[in-house]
């Protein structure tokens, strides 16, 4: 999942946005500048750009998804014909 300019985990860490815990959804590596980071720390704050690799089931990384890219997930869904 590509993190897109504009979402709201951009700066923050691993550990602040808890992503296993309130998904069930792993992130197992972190492409930032080309080069990937395999197992990022809990310190590891997410970049605009950066993409992040993820592991778990199906629920649980859309679940993530949504978190990490929810303009996205949101349009999505709009083009589903949800209108909140």
């Amino acid at each position: 999942i590509r993190i897109r300019p504009g979402s709201p985990v951009i700066g923050r860490s691993l550990a602040e946005i808890d992503l296993r815990g309130r998904t069930g959804a792993t992130i197992i590596a972190v492409v930032h500048d080309g080069k990937t980071l395999l197992s990022p720390g809990a310190d590891y704050r997410l970049c605009e750009n950066d993409t992040v690799v993820l592991i778990g089931t199906g629920g649980a990384c859309g679940k993530a998804a949504e978190v990490l890219d929810p303009l996205e997930n949101f349009a999505m869904a709009t083009l589903r014909g949800f209108n909140p």
